[in-house]
């Protein structure tokens, strides 16, 4: 998978993009800004135009599952779900501050400030717990537990169930 960002400080008009996401989240003033977003996977193209109020996308703000053509994206409020062989938009929530996207095994876990999601490789969600920090958390091979003052113990549970080896 190759990836190529181009961000403007402008918004670019809406054509010819196979998947087009607006921001939802966190948007206080409005959209003045868009990051065109090109990803090669399995011999195609997909371009994903991003409508956002800052447009500063990064190759971290991205992780693609090559099993089941999805790509996770985060910014500043929210994180989404996109589908790359569908071409669409799966999920969009919202976040409280920049959240972290992390693959383990056959889970894509999201870390938010103050919620953790554990998500299957198709972008579906398994759980989601709340947190506060300071935490500590063991990671056990079905499940995460945190331990926070505020929330105490939570568990989250994860997929063990193996992914499937699928081509497209």
């Amino acid at each position: 998978m190759k990836i190529t960002i181009e961000n403007f400080e402008k918004t670019v008009d809406s054509v010819d993009f196979d998947i087009i996401h607006r921001q939802v989240y966190g948007v206080e003033t409005k959209i003045n800004q868009s990051s065109i977003i090109r990803i090669w996977f399995n011999e195609k193209c997909i371009s994903l135009k991003l409508e956002l109020e800052q447009a500063l996308v990064q190759n971290f703000d991205f992780l693609f599952v090559p099993e089941t053509n999805i790509l996770f994206y985060r910014n500043f409020n929210e994180w989404c779900v996109f589908d790359l062989s569908k071409c669409q938009v799966i999920r969009v929530e919202k976040a409280f501050y920049f959240p972290s996207i992390e693959r383990t095994n056959n889970t894509v876990l999201v870390y938010d400030e103050l919620s953790v999601h554990s998500l299957n490789l198709s972008g579906e969600i398994i759980d989601d717990v709340p947190v506060d920090p300071p935490y500590e958390e063991v990671v056990y091979i079905d499940r995460i537990e945190f331990t926070s003052p505020v929330y105490g113990k939570q568990t989250l549970q994860l997929n063990i169930i193996p992914a499937k080896n699928t081509k497209t």
